[in-house]
């Protein structure tokens, strides 16, 4: 695996400690954003190859920082795995590569849509996953 990079957002400290240090014990490299702003500064800068983010974020909620991600060139393909407390429609939302998960959200199934996107974005069937390789 080239250590992708996936950018956490969530404004629940404990939450985000929680998952961050979950997916970084699977092999992932993490970045971290406690809020809608700072998601967009990491993104514009970092470049990570997926973003997970509540729908409810302190500043700007997920909802706009992906309308403001997705209008820009250098961000408008990164995916993004929504976290919510219920279904909601999102514009721009494209079924194949983005995803919602309703909380309470198991890390194992957060892992589970990562290797899916993952998948989908180097449309081969073999597959570095987290700590595992696939075929």
């Amino acid at each position: 695996m080239d250590n992708k990079k996936i950018l956490i957002a969530s404004g629940d400290n404990e939450t985000l400690i929680s998952i961050s240090e979950y997916l970084k014990d699977k092999g992932f490299n993490m970045l971290t954003a406690i809020d809608g702003a700072s998601v967009l500064e990491i993104a514009l800068n970092e470049r990570p190859s997926l973003i997970i983010i509540e729908i409810d974020l302190p500043v700007i909620d997920g909802e706009r920082v992906f309308q403001i991600m997705r209008n820009n060139p250098h961000t408008a393909e990164m995916p993004f795995i929504f976290i919510g407390t219920e279904a909601v429609e999102i514009k721009g939302f494209r079924r194949d590569i983005d995803s919602l998960l309703l909380q309470p959200v198991k890390s194992e199934e957060i892992v589970r849509r990562i290797n899916r996107v993952f998948v989908a974005q180097h449309g081969d069937i073999k597959a570095q996953i987290g700590d595992k390789e696939i075929e």
